[in-house]
């Protein structure tokens, strides 16, 4: 079951004369987040070591709707930080729009957790391992 995860998107780091954008398609945290999971460093460590050339950049985690390429995705200390540059179409154009009009605020990752472990006596689901299809704009 493909499972997503939110971050919101800062827009200083939108560059809407270049189409560029960047940020962080998810966080490592050391409090869960709203479902009660920790995405644990180096999740996505194997998933892109294989495949990072295959995550999309989506608008609504919708396949049909790709909405530019990503130019490069990495793990670093923070979380999944990526750069991809929006495509020059009619979608790719209104999602700078609603970006601008502060419509769509937020990342959010689709994924399939691999390894994950249930910690009852703190009751939170820690992710280990994820295989990542895609970064969304929502």
């Amino acid at each position: 079951m493909l499972s997503y995860k939110g971050h919101k998107l800062d827009l200083k780091n939108f560059l809407s004369s270049e189409g560029i954008i960047e940020g962080y398609g998810s966080v490592f945290r050391n409090e869960k987040d709203s479902d009660g999971d920790i995405i644990v460093k180096g999740a996505y460590k194997k998933t892109l070591s294989e495949n990072a050339q295959r995550v999309k950049f989506l608008g609504y985690h919708d396949m049909s709707k790709p909405i530019g390429k990503m130019e490069d995705i990495h793990e670093d200390d923070y979380g999944l930080k990526f750069r991809a540059k929006i495509s020059n179409t009619q979608l790719g154009n209104d999602m700078k729009i609603l970006i601008e009009d502060g419509v769509l605020n937020e990342f959010s990752v689709g994924f399939v957790p691999i390894v994950q472990e249930w910690d009852a006596s703190l009751k939170t689901n820690f992710i280990k391992k994820i295989k990542l299809f895609e970064v969304s704009l929502v």
